[in-house]
């Protein structure tokens, strides 16, 4: 059934970043939210997660009502988040934070081992055994995401997953984001790289002030000139 959010405000205070989000995202699918720094994209994925309590809306996971729920209940209901900041337990190893993240499977859900991880990422075997603090920032990430896969999740939340990193690094990433999908996981992904979102996206939006402006299919982006100038980066082309 996917992933539908409808009408969805939040707040930071007296400021109202959210503004009536609504899309869908369904099943085995890679969807791309864009948009310039301030309008709202990483409030929408805190908001599903629960990070950014929602003060309107609703967030159903295959017709479950999300919102309003606490950030453990909504991982287990099978929702998984990979913030920008590529949170990981620097004290302990590598092999110990991907442990962290496994729970037990659910019927009807895709489940990951660590060995896959391993497979995704070579580097992460190679220092298994290296406190995940001494990582490198594209280690991390790479950490981050297998550590969230390992939850089995249905829909997987990707904040600017690409940011910082080698171009070697993120082939890598886009790789196993394309094949999480053929295994049946969805993605939700923030991405500034517009040529990445582009190449593996079903679908685009971009947000401005807050809700959605545009839902339509990367070609379409690609041809649509007053969105890329009236929404999108200055200077920033998606052709």
């Amino acid at each position: 059934m996917g992933l539908t959010v409808t009408g969805l405000h939040a707040h930071y205070g007296k400021s109202h970043v959210l503004r009536g989000v609504t899309f869908e995202l369904p099943p085995q699918s890679i969807y791309s939210l864009v948009g310039r720094n301030g309008s709202g994209r990483s409030t929408t994925l805190k908001s599903i997660m629960g990070i950014v309590r929602p003060t309107e809306g609703s967030i159903l996971l295959d017709g479950a009502e999300q919102s309003g729920r606490d950030i453990r209940n909504i991982v287990r209901a099978g929702i998984a988040y990979v913030p920008e900041d590529r949170l990981v337990f620097p004290t302990l190893t590598v092999a110990e934070n991907l442990r962290m993240g496994q729970l037990r499977p659910l019927p009807g859900r895709v489940v990951w081992t660590v060995d896959q991880m391993y497979e995704y990422f070579p580097r992460l075997h190679e220092r298994k055994d290296t406190k995940a603090g001494k990582l490198s920032g594209g280690e991390q990430q790479m950490l981050t995401m297998c550590r969230s896969l390992l939850g089995n999740p249905k829909f997987l939340l990707l904040d600017e997953p690409t940011e910082g990193l080698a171009p070697k690094i993120v082939e890598r990433l886009v790789e196993a984001i394309l094949d999480v999908r053929k295994h049946g996981v969805s993605v939700l992904l923030i991405e500034q790289r517009l040529t990445i979102a582009l190449d593996i996206s079903d679908r685009v939006l971009v947000m401005g002030h807050g809700h959605i402006v545009y839902n339509g299919t990367p070609d379409s982006l690609r041809n649509d000139a007053d969105v890329q100038r009236n929404w999108l980066a200055v200077g920033t082309s998606v052709s």
